[in-house]
């Protein structure tokens, strides 16, 4: 029987950044993180790349327009980005928890609050604050929920109160209608690119995450119908293997064949259990190397194994069980600098229609009891 092993894609892998130099930036200091801080610090330094670059982009806007007159706001802008800096490096570092609140705090109780006392709520940029709820839900777990609760009752108070109460009338630094609501056009095209990135981010966790809960629940399915020492399929998976239909008819149809390591016994006591754990593990490799791929091979347990040759009658198996048992005795395994000659006795009988495999098992078993009284190392079919 073959297996086969899916691919492990990471979060970073599946996750493709506005640009190369947006790829590096969001990757500083997180290539040993595992799921799911990876995906949280991510995220993090994505919200303060953009929240920068942004920050970044007013400033220039206000040095182009009137930098004396816009100076305060310069300075608000200047502090924020200082804010988001210093965040970035707690993030870099495993700080996760004090960065997302820097992250958050840096324009939700300064940067958007200040800008708005000094230039009015008509600019539009408390318009950011609604972007900070759905970065919450990235960066924080659900153990830190309230800080969740708390930046989202926050946001809202705080848009509240500076659109109603932030007016023109009140500014310290008066602008023109014309200027401010360009400022306003220019505010919603931020907010939105960022709610879109984040949006999108939070999309590809969600997706990933997903994908890890496939791999798991596979690799959770493999564990399960794999013996652990010999990576054979185990017991459970030959009866999955050997159920009967609606007509009580046996699925399977070929030879059952039950094949026990000579003396082994002796090699544990003699030699110790990690000779006989070795001498399994040689074994089942090379019975799974020697059947084809059709076929089964699988430890039913201790030193038993049972084969499933598919669609042969017992004139056409036999042959094939023959030279498998020749092979293990031509092969001697080596542990610890010794060689150890290993021989097993194969008992086999067909299985087909209504002969189900309890039945064959026994019929099977007895053939092999049969070959262990003749003097072990031979076959028998029953």
């Amino acid at each position: 029987m073959r297996s086969s092993k899916s691919s492990n894609k990471t979060f970073s892998g599946r996750y493709k950044p506005i640009s190369k130099f947006h790829q590096w930036v969001i990757h500083i200091g997180i290539e040993s993180l595992a799921s799911p801080e990876r995906e949280r610090a991510i995220s993090i330094n994505q919200f303060l790349l953009l929240a920068l670059e942004i920050t970044l982009a007013f400033q220039l806007y206000y040095l182009l327009f009137d930098p004396v007159k816009m100076m305060p706001v310069i300075l608000v802008h200047a502090v924020a980005a200082g804010i988001y800096l210093s965040a970035f490096y707690a993030n870099t570092k495993g700080n996760f928890l004090i960065a997302a609140c820097m992250a958050l705090a840096g324009p939700l109780l300064f940067q958007v609050p200040v800008v708005c006392f000094l230039i009015s709520a008509e600019s539009g940029m408390h318009i950011f604050l609604l972007a900070g709820g759905l970065f919450t839900f990235l960066v924080f777990t659900d153990q830190q929920k309230i800080y969740r609760l708390i930046f989202i009752a926050v946001s809202l108070v705080l848009f509240i109160v500076i659109d109603r109460y932030f007016t023109r009338d009140l500014a310290m630094i008066k602008l023109s209608a014309e200027l401010l609501t360009s400022m306003v056009y220019l505010n919603a095209i931020g907010t939105s690119v960022m709610i879109y990135l984040l949006s999108s981010l939070s999309y590809r966790m969600i997706t990933e995450q997903g994908n890890q809960i496939k791999i798991q629940a596979q690799s959770l399915e493999m564990l399960a119908h794999t013996d652990s020492l010999t990576q054979l399929p185990n017991r459970r998976q030959i009866v999955s293997a050997t159920k009967t239909d609606a007509h009580g008819k046996s699925i399977f149809k070929g030879v059952l064949a039950i094949a026990d390591i000579d003396n082994f016994k002796k090699f544990n006591d003699q030699y110790g259990h990690d000779c006989g754990d070795e001498i399994l593990r040689s074994i089942a490799f090379n019975m799974s190397t020697l059947i084809r791929s059709k076929d089964m091979v699988a430890r039913w347990g201790g030193e038993e194994f049972i084969f499933l040759i598919s669609g042969l009658d017992m004139a056409e198996a036999e042959p094939m069980l023959q030279r498998l048992r020749e092979s293990i005795e031509q092969t001697p395994i080596t542990h610890l600098g010794l060689n150890h000659s290993i021989t097993v006795s194969i008992g086999a009988t067909q299985m087909g229609g209504h002969n189900n495999f309890k039945e064959a098992f026994k019929r099977a078993d007895q053939a092999l009891y049969q070959c262990k009284q003749n003097g072990k190392n031979c076959f028998l079919s029953s």
